[in-house]
């Protein structure tokens, strides 16, 4: 079996705690659009049917524009569901800082979800389905949920609050930091140099 180096942050978001609650989910960095999976679309039949506020960040391009006009659109007129645009890193920040829990309803077998360690390394914790890097980042119970479909993931926006912030950015600083990723190249590397071929 290959050895397998987790991603890492490139500086780690400082723990904050803010003073709004809402539910956030953001885009899929490596499409650069909105909406290319059902994550918006579930994200807001969650803040849908628990009430709970939901902002949506990230870029909708040239690509994704039709499809955003279409089928997200007609639901921001609902003060609950808010589009907020891109955000620079200090703007995500503080959208993170201030959100009770980040959903991440990806149905793509995505090999790294840096958009969870972002969250977590703010202490907020995130409710994800259990495809790609997903249950290998999320503890359940402990830095966040794996939900297997929407009603569940709407279960566990009740349980958002038993999630301590500190265990969220702790698990971050221990597992995705610019050090221990170096460090765990460094021994792939010499374990190479060292193999009789």
């Amino acid at each position: 079996m290959p050895d397998v180096i987790a991603n890492k942050l490139d500086h780690l978001l400082i723990l904050t705690s803010g003073t709004e609650q809402y539910l956030i989910t953001c885009t899929n960095k490596k499409y650069k659009f909105l909406l290319t999976t059902t994550l918006t679309i579930s994200a807001i039949e969650i803040s849908r049917k628990t009430g709970i506020p939901l902002k949506l960040a990230g870029k909708v391009n040239a690509m994704g524009k039709e499809y955003f006009e279409k089928e997200i659109e007609p639901y921001l007129d609902n003060s609950n569901i808010e589009y907020v645009g891109e955000l620079n890193d200090v703007e995500k920040r503080e959208f993170l800082k201030n959100s009770m829990g980040v959903l991440f309803p990806s149905t793509w077998d995505e090999p790294f979800g840096l958009v969870i360690i972002e969250a977590m390394a703010c202490g907020v914790p995130v409710i994800g389905f259990p495809v790609g890097a997903v249950p290998e980042i999320i503890r359940h119970g402990e830095n966040g949920f794996i939900a297997k479909d929407v009603n569940e993931m709407c279960s566990y926006t009740k349980q958002l609050s038993n999630i301590d912030a500190q265990t969220c950015h702790q698990y971050v600083v221990n597992n995705f930091s610019v050090e221990r990723m170096a460090n765990e190249y460094e021994a792939v590397f010499n374990k190479i140099l060292n193999t009789k071929l």
